[in-house]
């Protein structure tokens, strides 16, 4: 990791493993992030960006012909879902802005909230962006906000 992005934070304690996420939040899927970018030379803060990581990656994989010719039931499922541990510990971000211009600026990774399902996440980087006034101040790297809740998921 770049010495000029710093490693994960929550509650102005380093996080280095999904263990140590589990001591705030046992069901832990993912997490509301603030990342905040230092003018280099200054040090003054110039910008802050709300984005959201999910820390386990959910994926289809299709099986092969010889696990599908071994079935029984050839009727059945042709695919499993696989979880595993996503790149959150060196993740940047999905803002272009900050991918682009990474080296330009001393990068601060906090985390400001856990989350135990998909819904519950989007729903939480959704209300801080919306409650800290991310979309009307230029200080804010955040250029919009998209929502769909249904069901009572939201923690």
């Amino acid at each position: 990791m770049d010495n000029k992005i710093s490693k994960w934070y929550y509650n102005g304690k380093e996080i280095d493993s999904i263990e140590e996420m589990k001591v705030h939040e046992p069901k832990v899927w993912g997490f509301v992030y603030l990342m905040s970018l230092y003018d280099i030379k200054t040090g003054e803060l110039k910008y802050q960006y709300i984005g959201k990581k999910n820390i386990y990656s959910k994926r289809k994989r299709s099986f092969g012909k010889k696990e599908v010719a071994s079935m029984k039931d050839k009727r059945g499922k042709k695919y499993e879902y696989v979880i595993k541990e996503s790149d959150w510990k060196t993740y940047l971000s999905s803002n272009s802005f900050i991918k682009d211009n990474a080296n330009k600026y001393k990068i601060k990774r906090e985390i400001l909230m856990f989350s135990t399902n998909d819904m519950d996440l989007k729903y939480k980087e959704a209300k801080e962006i919306i409650c800290r006034g991310c979309l009307e101040d230029d200080f804010f790297l955040n250029d919009g906000v998209s929502l769909r809740v249904f069901g009572k998921k939201v923690m």
